[in-house]
């Protein structure tokens, strides 16, 4: 999918997310931009459903309005036959090993890089301490070190 596209696609969901806002008092206001999302996230998954290329979490409820539009974190799926071999064995790999990781250091892994949450969010979070949580998170990353995949 070209930016061109996804460009569009942001541009089309803004222009009816407008349109409904406005006909729909009771909704919250778009302009907070964070945590009213699930109007604008069942949106967007209607909109994106017959799209192969493009997944939207389930669990998704977060949004930024912007002045190009609503940008909403979506998944853009590229197929096997479009990434070079060597990217995609590296990818198999590093998805084993988190795989042989304790559930919490996986956990403690995913929340930091997909989420972008600090250690402290975390730890707060999943009721650990500060220390544990970063000895976790440690440990991921040791097992995805690059001269190890």
């Amino acid at each position: 999918m070209s930016w061109l596209t996804l460009a569009r696609l942001i541009r089309a969901i803004a222009h009816r997310l407008r349109r409904s806002a406005q006909n729909s008092p009771s909704r919250q206001s778009l302009g907070s931009g964070r945590r009213s999302g699930p109007p604008v996230i069942a949106f967007a998954r209607a909109h994106c459903s017959e799209r192969r290329d493009i997944e939207i979490d389930a669990l998704e409820t977060e949004f930024h309005v912007r002045a190009s539009g609503i940008a909403i974190r979506a998944w853009l799926i590229v197929g096997r036959d479009d990434m070079p071999a060597d990217l995609l064995s590296t990818a198999m790999r590093a998805a084993q090993k988190l795989d042989m990781l304790p559930p919490p250091a996986r956990q403690i892994f995913y929340l930091t890089a997909s989420y972008g949450l600090t250690v402290a969010e975390v730890a707060r979070l999943l009721g650990m301490s500060r220390r544990k949580t970063r000895r976790y998170l440690l440990q991921a990353i040791a097992c995805l070190d690059s001269r190890s995949l």
